[in-house]
């Protein structure tokens, strides 16, 4: 049952390597179809009853994001994070800016709205491509199916989520100074 629950939570932390519309992307983009990639970003709208945003809301709304934008942009080195309208409570919306040599500039953005919407632009040579949904996250079950049915040359390693986890410990420095 621990390592069910442990699988859970890794999968979910990779859910958009799983997805098939951002698999396909991923193939066209790593095949050169649509040229370099220019610019990447993520934006989330999240709905709550709370008027801002929690450090832990931004947590957990940011990691899956943050593995799609090193799954496509590359191993950023250089990590940003701002907060807007700080109270005690949180914060109106919360962004975050990887970069690195040689790499597409990445943005991610979170804010309070009246419905729950993730939208990934990408920016590239032949002009951007966009795709938008419902925030909602997949269920575990259908996370995990897409998980062990995905033979994919993208599948996450270890090292990925280690470097997830760096990036938000980063963001998380960056806010300190």
């Amino acid at each position: 049952a621990f390592l069910v629950a442990i699988a859970r939570r890794l999968v979910q932390l990779f859910e958009h390597r799983f997805d098939p519309e951002l698999l396909s992307l991923s193939q066209r983009l790593a095949n050169g179809d649509q040229g370099a990639i220019r610019r990447l970003q993520v934006d989330r709208v999240l709905t709550s009853p709370a008027s801002s945003l929690s450090e832990v809301e931004i947590d957990a709304a940011s990691l899956a994001d943050i593995d799609l934008l090193q799954w496509l942009g590359g191993r950023y080195d250089q990590v940003t994070a701002q907060r807007s309208g700080q109270s005690e409570q949180g914060c109106s919306q919360a962004t975050l800016t990887l970069a690195g040599a040689g790499l597409p500039d990445a943005t991610w953005t979170a804010r309070r709205g009246s419905a729950d919407v993730w939208r990934l632009t990408v920016e590239t040579e032949r002009g951007p491509i966009t795709l938008e949904r419902s925030a909602s996250s997949r269920s575990p079950a259908a996370l995990m199916a897409a998980f062990v049915a995905t033979d994919t040359p993208n599948s996450p390693e270890w090292s990925d989520a280690v470097r997830v986890f760096d990036v938000l410990d980063a963001a998380k420095r960056s806010l300190r100074r």
